[in-house]
């Protein structure tokens, strides 16, 4: 139970460093910057859920490669679909949860 909650612990501290970084870029780039316009609450709320379901070196690596197919995932369906070139979001917690969808059918069929 305590390596649970060390692993959560350090999960969660990375999320938001990661947050934070991504706050400081958009806050200097942007002067009209709103944290509401950038991340949504259904967003941080699937982070919170699976920061538990890693260990901490699994998650570092699960969350860059889930990020940058998330990124890919975007552009290929905004290139092929119209309803995402008139939407101006990011389904970003979606994305995320196909990638714990395909890492969980992979550990299953292992």
């Amino acid at each position: 139970m305590e390596e649970i909650l060390i692993n959560g612990l350090m999960n969660a501290l990375y999320v938001a460093f990661i947050l934070g970084i991504g706050y400081l870029y958009f806050s200097f780039r942007r002067h009209n910057f709103k944290w509401s316009q950038a991340i949504g609450l259904g967003d941080l709320i699937f982070l919170g859920c699976i920061i538990s379901l890693f260990d901490f070196p699994h998650f570092v690596v699960f969350m860059v490669v889930a990020l940058i197919a998330s990124l890919l995932l975007h552009v290929l369906m905004n290139r092929l679909f119209a309803f995402y070139r008139v939407h101006q979001t990011i389904p970003l917690a979606g994305y995320l949860s196909l990638c714990v969808a395909f890492r969980s059918i992979v550990l299953f069929i292992n």
